[in-house]
């Protein structure tokens, strides 16, 4: 007996190969980065006197000047709450990143979310609190950009 499968049935199952190749490299990735901060003995954000230092996740934006940051504000996506760096241009910021971030930071952008964005989960205390201690400290504002977004 002879099956004879169509060109369709054929390019529909090597369509789902390639969703699964690009789904195991991608959480493979995030699973190898989980199991390195648990290791790596060094916080996810370092505040220091000429700006920050992200570390946070994959997108981690790494050295930011408190000159590159318009505000701070608390941020939710779902029940995900986040402390985001909104910056003066954020354009230009992701113009300087590799390929791949910058094409995930730019649909953060598109959605209004800020390009640096630290989950509370990374956090020492309250957003608002660590919010409003930043504006003690350091040359920055914070605002309300008013409820939780989705």
């Amino acid at each position: 007996m002879l099956v004879v499968v169509s060109s369709r049935a054929n390019q529909g199952w090597i369509f789902l190969q390639a969703i699964g190749v690009f789904g195991a490299f991608f959480f493979g990735a995030a699973a190898l980065f989980a199991v390195y901060q648990l290791l790596a003995c060094r916080s996810a954000v370092t505040l220091r006197g000429d700006g920050i230092v992200d570390r946070s996740s994959l997108l981690a934006a790494g050295f930011v000047p408190w000159s590159d940051i318009a505000f701070v504000a608390p941020v939710s996506v779902g029940n995900n709450r986040m402390l985001g760096f909104y910056l003066r241009d954020p354009a230009s910021f992701v113009r300087r990143q590799s390929w791949a971030r910058a094409l995930l930071l730019r649909v953060n952008l598109r959605v209004g979310f800020p390009v640096v964005a630290v989950s509370e989960h990374m956090l020492p205390g309250p957003l608002e609190e660590l919010a409003n201690q930043l504006a003690a400290r350091f040359p920055v504002r914070v605002e309300d950009i008013g409820g939780p977004r989705r």
